[in-house]
């Protein structure tokens, strides 16, 4: 079931997000370039004198940071490189705000600005089960010093727990281009835009509701987790988990999640793979990495262990 606007959400369900605290939350920016405004990350960027190295790469520089003899730099590019300016890097999303189908939530960088981010919400959440609802987030980013346009990212966030789903990037879906003024704007027209991340986020919302038809008991529990936090390699690389101790705290932990976690509760998501799921990214969101910890945005958004939960989930729904 999909509800067709942000009003309709919970009073504060939108506040608190895990990313809040790493940026500006925005409650009234109507573009990017405001959004960019608001946050005073409108600094621009210019290619440096000079080349560094044999590979004949120059210097990437912040302006606002030169001007004020700080750290400049922020990447190495080639001589030849054209950088998008803060001020044009979303401007492709515009049209999908402006047509009322989503609002901006937050933005923020990363790296002493070398990884620009920005949320938006799409208006509308969809109810896995009377109860619990996703909200429908879209990931912009854009990391300086690359070659290629900013990137869109779905994130589901679980409203229950307020814990962000694991879930793929929108290209090729939905296409970024840069025009030859340095701006960015979508391929599609934007009600096309619209209907493709619809589509998209209705598929994942099927994912997720195909877990509640898998309930877990204990052996099946342990063997899903234990899945997802794989033993280290002989060698040493390949599992944050190198230590078993460390690793099976992590599935103990996911363990009393399972049953006491934020909405596993909720009588259709009990004991589920739904719930085991919502186990997972709850805690890669809330207790894997400090609160404080700059690295726990990455994990936020990008933890391995949220690829694995959900690569092993669908495997787990496909064989049973």
């Amino acid at each position: 079931m999909r509800h067709n606007s942000v009003s309709d959400l919970e009073k504060g369900s939108l506040d608190n997000m895990p990313w809040h605290p790493f940026g500006l939350m925005l409650t009234a920016a109507s573009t990017a370039e405001g959004a960019v405004r608001s946050a005073n990350l409108d600094w621009t960027v210019v290619v440096g004198q000079g080349v560094i190295g044999a590979g004949q790469r120059a210097p990437l520089i912040r302006e606002d940071l030169r001007q004020n003899g700080a750290n400049a730099k922020i990447a190495e590019v080639g001589p030849d490189y054209k950088p998008i300016q803060n001020l044009d890097l979303f401007a492709f999303f515009d049209p999908i705000v402006k047509a009322g189908a989503a609002v901006y939530d937050s933005i923020g960088s990363v790296g002493n600005g070398k990884w620009m981010w920005m949320l938006a919400l799409m208006k509308g959440k969809i109810e896995i089960t009377p109860g619990d609802s996703v909200a429908q987030f879209i990931l912009l980013a854009y990391k300086h010093g690359t070659s290629g346009p900013p990137t869109m990212t779905c994130k589901p966030v679980r409203l229950a727990g307020k814990n962000t789903l694991r879930d793929e990037l929108l290209y090729p879906l939905i296409r970024v281009e840069i025009t030859p003024e340095g701006r960015t704007k979508l391929e599609d027209p934007a009600q096309t835009a619209i209907q493709k991340i619809a589509h998209h986020f209705d598929a994942v919302a099927d994912a997720f509701r195909a877990m509640l038809r898998i309930e877990m008991d204990r052996d099946r529990l342990r063997s899903y987790l234990e899945s997802v936090f794989p033993k280290a390699r002989a060698s040493g690389r390949g599992s944050k988990y190198r230590d078993p101790a460390d690793r099976e705290r992590a599935i103990e932990e996911c363990t009393r999640l399972f049953v006491d976690g934020r909405g596993n509760d909720i009588p259709a998501a009990r004991r589920t793979l739904w719930a085991a799921y919502s186990a997972i990214t709850e805690y890669v969101d809330y207790y894997e990495t400090r609160l404080e910890d700059p690295q726990r945005l990455q994990e936020i958004w990008g933890s391995p262990l949220k690829t694995y939960a959900m690569v092993k989930a669908r495997k787990l729904v496909r064989k049973l």
